[in-house]
């Protein structure tokens, strides 16, 4: 009679708990959402007409995040290394902290 009873209560529980963690899941995810459109709109993609004409104003600094041996295989004239320079970022980086910097890399691959 016991068990029953605990079994019953805890079912109750998990009958309640439930739609509350739906909702606690949904609204995460709503604010997550939210934060990530946030955040991608504040780094806008360029296009490759875009950084050319920044690379040519000199406007840009260009960092490559690729291994070692694609760097040495071929990378964007004037790109800073990743590897190279990843304990002394802060004096590769511009001064200007509004400054453009644009990182890329070849993808998981």
């Amino acid at each position: 009679m016991k068990l029953n009873t605990l079994l019953l209560a805890s079912a109750a529980c998990m009958a309640v708990a439930a739609p509350m963690d739906l909702a606690y899941a949904q609204g995460a995810t709503k604010d997550k959402k939210e934060k990530k459109a946030k955040h991608k709109a504040s780094f806008p993609n360029m296009t490759v007409k875009e950084v050319q004409q920044a690379i040519e104003d000199g406007k840009v600094t260009i960092i490559d995040v690729n291994s070692p041996k694609s760097y040495q295989s071929g990378h964007v004239p004037g790109a800073i290394h990743w590897a190279a320079v990843k304990s002394k970022l802060a004096e590769a980086l511009p001064e200007d902290k509004s400054a453009l910097i644009l990182a890329y890399c070849s993808g998981p691959n």
